[in-house]
């Protein structure tokens, strides 16, 4: 979705001033969409350098714990 492509309409207060927007169901989704995207970028660089446990070792060692 292109943010050329939204049609907002605005809420105004007394003093004429932008207070909220309407934009049509679909384009709000469009929008949770991407950020929802942008921070699961932001999750995985956070994450880029943290040590790789492969699942099988992970399992093998939260069984030991439990013991």
């Amino acid at each position: 979705m292109k943010t050329n492509t939204l049609k907002p309409k605005y809420v105004i207060n007394g003093n004429g001033e932008k207070e909220e927007v309407i934009i049509p169901i679909k384009d709000f989704n469009n929008l949770v969409s991407l950020v929802d995207d942008a921070l699961d970028v932001r999750l995985i660089e956070a994450t880029e350098n943290e040590e790789v446990i492969h699942l099988d070792d992970y399992i093998k060692e939260r069984g030991k714990r439990k013991n």
